[in-house]
C-alpha cells in the first residue's frame, strides 16, 4: 500500500519528457507564432525619442536659508520663506504641469496641431459595443465642447510626456519624450527658457 502512495506523488521525468516530445509540432508552433507576433508587434510600435535640457536657476539674494534655525525647514517651507530642493521641485512641477503654463507655450510649440500631443479626431465614432450600451442606458449626450476636450488631450499627453527632475548636483533637469527627435529638443528648450 505504501509503494502505491509513493508512486502517486512522484512525477516520472520520462514520462514527462516522451509527453513533450509527442507534442513537439503543437509546441514548435505556439512557440514561432508568438515570436512572429511579437517581431511584428515591436516593429510596428512608434520610436520615442527623449530630449534633456539641464540647467541651474541662481536664487536672487543668495542662501535664504542661512538665517533659518536647522529644525525650522519645514515651517519656513510652509511659510514660503525658503525651502529644501524637495519642496521646490515640487512647486516647480506643479507650475509646469498646469494648464496656464501649458497653454502659454502651446503658443509658440503649437501643440495643437502636433498629433503625438493632440490626438482629438472630430470625425470619430463611438465603437460599436460603446453605442450599444449607450442606446441600452438611455444615455443622451449634449454636444462636447471641441475646445475643452482638446485642451484635455493635450494637456494629458503633456503631462505623460514631460517630467522635471533635479540632479544630483542641484540642477535642473527637463526630460521630454516626443516621436520626432527634433521637436522633443525643441519643446525641452522652449520649456526651459520659460521656467527661467
Amino acid at each position: 500500500m505504501s509503494e502505491i502512495l509513493r508512486s502517486d506523488n512522484e512525477i516520472d521525468f520520462k514520462e514527462f519528457i516522451l509527453s513533450l516530445w509527442a507534442h513537439k509540432i503543437i509546441i514548435t508552433i505556439i512557440t514561432a507564432s508568438f515570436v512572429v507576433y511579437s517581431g511584428f508587434y515591436s516593429i510596428g510600435l512608434p520610436k520615442i525619442y527623449t530630449a534633456k535640457a539641464l540647467f541651474y536657476l541662481d536664487e536672487e539674494g543668495g542662501n535664504s536659508r542661512s538665517n533659518i534655525p536647522e529644525g525650522m525647514d519645514s515651517l519656513a517651507s510652509f511659510v514660503g520663506i525658503a525651502g529644501n530642493g524637495a519642496s521646490k521641485l515640487e512647486k516647480l512641477k506643479e507650475r509646469v504641469n498646469g494648464r496656464v503654463f501649458i497653454q502659454k507655450i502651446s503658443d509658440d510649440l503649437n501643440l495643437h496641431n502636433d498629433k503625438y500631443f493632440n490626438s482629438y479626431n472630430p470625425n470619430a465614432d463611438d465603437p460599436y459595443w460603446k453605442s450599444f450600451i449607450k442606446n441600452i442606458i438611455g444615455f443622451n449626450s449634449s454636444q462636447p465642447d471641441e475646445t475643452e476636450i482638446i485642451w484635455n488631450s493635450i494637456i494629458s499627453a503633456y503631462q505623460k510626456s514631460v517630467s522635471i527632475a533635479i540632479t544630483s548636483a542641484s540642477n535642473i533637469e527637463i526630460i521630454v519624450n516626443h516621436e520626432s527627435p527634433e521637436r522633443s529638443a525643441i519643446i525641452a528648450n522652449i520649456i526651459m527658457k520659460e521656467i527661467i
